[in-house]
């Protein structure tokens, strides 16, 4: 399951969930087209010392969104 999260500061705007990664992935990159956001994606071993699970980050303080994998 892979979940898209959007932030705006500390407010929550959205979670959504997806069964796959590429209808995830379309939400992740249209959230990110429609609030003109920098898409960032790190490497799996970049990411192992940071949250597990995230996949892409796009953003910075005031708006963020965040691609999400969740394994059972």
């Amino acid at each position: 399951m892979f979940i898209v999260i959007e932030r705006a500061d500390v407010e929550l705007l959205s979670v959504r969930a997806f069964n796959s990664r590429a209808d995830a992935d379309q939400c992740f990159v249209y959230c990110v087209y429609e609030n003109q956001a920098t898409p960032f994606e790190w490497l799996k071993e970049e990411m192992a010392n940071e949250v597990a699970g995230t996949l892409r980050v796009a953003g910075d303080d005031t708006y963020s969104v965040h691609l999400i994998e969740v394994t059972p």
